[in-house]
């Protein structure tokens, strides 16, 4: 603007410097007019960037805060059902092993009775002597048995009996090793 009025006044005193002055006012207000718009632009997108920098920053700790809040309550929850999952397992496989011993028990006393029935019957073979399978008759003759199925068979009589069948000839007929002792001598 002020190069304008300056070729104005020129005009006046010196007419060819002054429409030179005047038309050079103009084109640099005009450049200067350009000038502002895209620096009012390059300005305006720079303040709109800051100002969603800015936006975008707060969002995010924002988001993040609020996702560490979440987290840990989360994660907690998360280690407390895994800790009931497996305390409510560890509770199932402990029923489960006593469950198993309790039969192995039984599976144990129900073997080792009918190792004794089987060793009664054995006895009675042996000696030619017969008479009813009950409990009061295998404890009557069988004291202890120790059977490894398909291999030995030793079985501890109460008292010494007289075999009629020899060692040879049992262990032939049964296909196991078996042997047949009084209680005073060792297994």
């Amino acid at each position: 603007m002020v190069l304008v009025a300056a070729g104005a006044i020129l005009a006046f005193v010196f007419p060819p410097l002054g429409l030179l002055g005047i038309a050079g006012g103009i084109a640099s207000w005009l450049s200067g007019q350009f000038k502002s718009r895209d620096q009012k632009r390059h300005e305006a997108v720079e303040n709109i960037s800051a100002s969603l920098n800015r936006q975008l920053e707060a969002q995010r700790e924002q988001v993040l805060k609020q996702v560490k809040e979440h987290f840990d309550p989360y994660c907690r929850s998360v280690v407390t059902a895994a800790d009931a999952y497996f305390e409510e397992l560890i509770q199932g496989i402990g029923a489960i092993a006593n469950q198993l011993q309790f039969a192995q028990a039984k599976l144990s006393n129900s073997s080792n009775y009918l190792n004794r029935a089987y060793a009664k019957r054995i006895v009675d073979w042996a000696t030619d002597q017969y008479e009813p399978l009950t409990d009061i008759s295998i404890s009557k003759r069988i004291r202890k048995v120790n059977r490894v199925f398909g291999r030995s068979f030793q079985i501890q009589t109460t008292t010494a009996l007289p075999l009629t069948k020899s060692q040879e000839e049992i262990c032939r007929i049964l296909q196991e090793h078996v042997s047949i002792q009084p209680t005073n001598t060792k297994l």
